[in-house]
């Protein structure tokens, strides 16, 4: 298998073609040239993933022969590991860390599992899942010593990111983490979501091509908005050449602000907007004549279901307002302000600040 980590050569410009049949699909594969097809795409994916090189005709013809996975059984596992990479670059930015780190991890556990005897997705039990996941790391003296709780929990989430993008191609396996429990990472309350978790949500907020409204209610999550303020938000309110939207406050707790959109959430509300309309007075997430609590309800469970389908929702303290909160953490670790977290997420006390993100001072 093609391992990231390995690949030190940026691929040509001159792409050779991924279809070794009519460009147009004159010619029916039969299934050995289907499979020899696919396992060239995983790889060619790899490659083109490392090098951050993925353009939009490789894109094109990495989906061209996707329908043709789901009508195959035993793929082998780099085979499904490119499939994986080629949906995950569709939905997610391929140039930030937590994806990379993602994929490096979903790498190396298909290297492990594949080093084990294991040549399928759905061969994999819960038990090599939990020795992966436990496999000891090297620290700065070079000492192999047990994983850190937040390695272990990046390990559960790349399978969890890898099975369930199976799933999304029509690739069925058992994951098997789905009843594998791992030790808090705080005690209770609420916690911002870590940059892997939030990875891992984004997959799950675009779970179909046509459905706009759930992504859109991340890229405003991504930006600070609470419920009521992802309810309050209407067209007018994002300007998407600066990235940015109008965030509305609230009486309490949060201050009025320009939220900061990620270029995945600029690209979501972009498509939102297509659907609803250019009228700056339209919603962007709920019906114009709900009332004010059911239009915090709609937005909560927009979060909220993202949250249960990819697996979170069950985690100590993962809330709907946890995504808000990785925004203002992101604030903090790229600035050390917690000054800046507070001008971010609206917030009127440094202490509230603190408090968002569990930085403890």
């Amino acid at each position: 298998m093609l391992d990231p980590r390995l690949s030190s050569t940026r691929p040509s410009a001159a792409h050779q073609p991924l279809l070794p049949f009519g460009p147009r699909g004159e010619a029916e594969p039969c299934p050995k040239s289907v499979n020899r097809l696919l396992r060239g795409t995983g790889q060619r994916v790899m490659a083109c993933w490392t090098a951050n090189d993925l353009g939009t005709n490789e894109a094109l013809a990495i989906h061209s022969v996707l329908a043709l996975a789901g009508a195959m059984s035993d793929l082998a596992l780099e085979v499904v590991l490119g499939l994986v990479c080629s949906h995950i670059a569709s939905v997610c930015d391929s140039t930030s860390q937590s994806t990379m780190r993602m994929l490096a991890e979903m790498s190396r556990f298909a290297s492990f599992a594949s080093y084990s005897g294991i040549a399928t997705l759905d061969e994999i039990d819960p038990l090599l899942a939990g020795d992966f996941i436990d496999q000891a790391v090297q620290d700065r003296s070079d000492r192999w010593v047990a994983p850190s709780t937040s390695t272990r929990y990046t390990r559960r989430t790349a399978i969890r990111t890898l099975y369930g993008s199976a799933r999304q191609l029509g690739l069925h396996a058992p994951d098997p983490t789905i009843d594998m429990k791992l030790p808090p990472k705080v005690s209770s309350g609420c916690r911002p979501l870590a940059d892997d978790e939030e990875a891992l949500g984004r997959v799950w907020a675009k779970r179909t091509s046509l459905d706009t409204r759930r992504p859109a209610a991340w890229a405003l999550g991504q930006a600070t908005a609470t419920n009521s303020e992802m309810g309050a938000a209407v067209v007018g309110d994002v300007d998407l050449g600066t990235g940015r939207v109008w965030l509305h406050g609230n009486e309490n707790k949060r201050d009025l602000r320009f939220g900061q959109l990620t270029a995945w959430g600029v690209v979501q509300l972009a498509a939102r907007i297509e659907e609803v309309g250019s009228d700056p007075t339209t919603p962007l997430l709920t019906a114009a004549t709900a009332s004010r609590n059911a239009t915090q309800a709609s937005t909560n469970s927009l979060i909220h279901e993202t949250l249960v389908v990819a697996g979170l929702c069950g985690e100590p303290g993962i809330k709907p307002a946890s995504l808000p909160a990785w925004a203002g953490k992101s604030v903090f670790d790229a600035t050390g302000r917690i000054e800046d977290v507070a001008r971010c997420l609206g917030v009127r006390s440094l202490d509230a600040a603190a408090a968002h993100i569990g930085w403890s001072w």
